[in-house]
């Protein structure tokens, strides 16, 4: 993971730990392109935001892109 998106991931885990969700969630939804570890920890974090902001729709959509993820990782 770059230092830019290192950043913002420590920004979304900052603002959703102040219960601020919606800068959380601009700050998560601009990483792209982080490693399999990185990736687990984003998702969860996109997740809780998902379901703080009663966006349970998107929750669905979110948990079957993780399961589509996991399941076409073969590290897992």
């Amino acid at each position: 993971m770059k230092y830019y998106q290192f950043s913002n991931y420590l920004h979304a885990n900052l603002y959703f730990n102040l219960r601020k969700y919606e800068e959380a969630h601009t700050y998560i939804s601009t990483i792209k392109g982080f490693n399999y570890f990185a990736k687990t920890d984003v998702k969860d974090i996109e997740l809780k935001i998902l379901y703080e902001k009663g966006l349970y729709e998107n929750i669905f959509y979110a948990i079957e892109s993780y399961k589509k993820f996991l399941k076409n990782n073969k590290s897992v």
